[in-house]
């Protein structure tokens, strides 16, 4: 972190009540660029969302306690969501390798409810995934072709260089037809799935389904035409258009119910995946519900949240992608 950024992080940690030392706000800002440094988690995402478990309860503690041995984690649940939202912002702004994963994991925290600790950090994860998605699908530079002759008193390792220069321009050519035509055919797939007025998948007409089974189906379905991740703005759009008008809402429970014979049932889940765990547990315990939902609060989701029925096909399509990163 430069100066600008050390005057950021004492602007975050002020309101949470502690005497903020030039000492002590050092070394927070030396735990955050630690942790800043590691793959994203979930423990941290949730942690930056004032859900704080044991596990990022004590990578925050350990992280602090490198640099200042005084630090006590019991009772500071305000400062280490802070922490943590410094963090994440941190490693969104990073871009590394983790960040879409991270992004979408702050969305789908939004999703269930949940309130982020610094105001800033849900427009820095809306902001990272449109980047991401726009840089995926960039159209690579046309491949320069250098014509080559072969001197006629070439020896043989002049030729050999020829060659390998030929192939690689060759092999070149072949990536960037290849990326554009993937791009291409993900755009064709996307707009003549959009523009059939059945499901591919059942067959059935989109207006004869139920609202919460037509937005399941319809997101279920563009996800296996979407190539390259995250998916853009306008396939979302198109997403809505076949969803329909959706309007309502639907508990947390409901929907894994809905979902429980899909293949989204497979997985396991996993913290701030709410429809695949909620799936995966109606899928294990059908003619059980109450026992879902003991389950589902242990997991720390409430079986009772409500979410707006048109918000899901997007939230299913994150929570595939971060399945299959698995």
């Amino acid at each position: 972190m430069n100066e600008d950024n050390l005057h950021q992080l004492a602007v975050w940690l002020t309101p949470a009540s502690i005497e903020l030392t030039a000492e002590r706000l050092e070394a927070y800002r030396l735990a955050v660029d630690a942790l800043a440094e590691a793959p994203g988690n979930a423990d941290l995402v949730e942690a930056a969302h004032g859900v704080v478990s044991e596990s990022g309860r004590s990578a925050l503690a350990a992280a602090v306690i490198e640099h200042d041995p005084l630090f006590v984690a019991r009772d500071s649940d305000e400062l280490l969501a802070r922490l943590a939202g410094a963090v994440v912002i941190t490693q969104l702004e990073r871009a590394g390798s983790d960040a879409v994963a991270t992004g979408l994991l702050v969305q789908s925290a939004r999703f269930i409810g949940l309130r982020p600790s610094l105001e800033e950090l849900s427009a820095v994860a809306d902001d990272l995934v449109q980047t991401a998605s726009r840089n995926a699908r960039q159209r690579p530079s046309p491949v320069r072709v250098t014509r080559k002759l072969l001197a006629p008193d070439a020896d043989m390792d002049q030729a050999v260089t020829l060659m390998n220069s030929l192939l690689k321009q060759a092999n070149d050519t072949f990536s960037e037809m290849h990326k554009r035509l993937a791009l291409m055919d993900e755009e064709i797939n996307a707009l003549w799935w959009a523009r059939s007025e059945v499901s591919t998948s059942t067959g059935d007409r989109w207006d004869s389904m139920e609202s919460i089974n037509r937005v399941i189906t319809a997101s279920l379905e563009l996800h296996e035409l979407i190539s390259f991740q995250p998916p853009t703005a306008a396939q979302l759009s198109l997403l809505r258009d076949v969803g329909g008008d959706a309007n309502g809402t639907s508990t947390l429970s409901e929907l894994g119910k809905a979902l429980r014979s899909t293949a989204v049932a497979a997985d396991d889940g996993g913290q701030l995946m709410p429809l695949t765990s909620a799936a995966h547990l109606w899928n294990e315990y059908r003619e059980e519900p109450k026992t879902v939902a003991v389950l589902l609060r242990k997991a720390g989701f409430d079986p009772k949240h409500e979410v707006p029925v048109r918000a899901v096909g997007e939230q299913l399509l994150r929570e595939r992608y971060l399945s299959e990163r698995k």
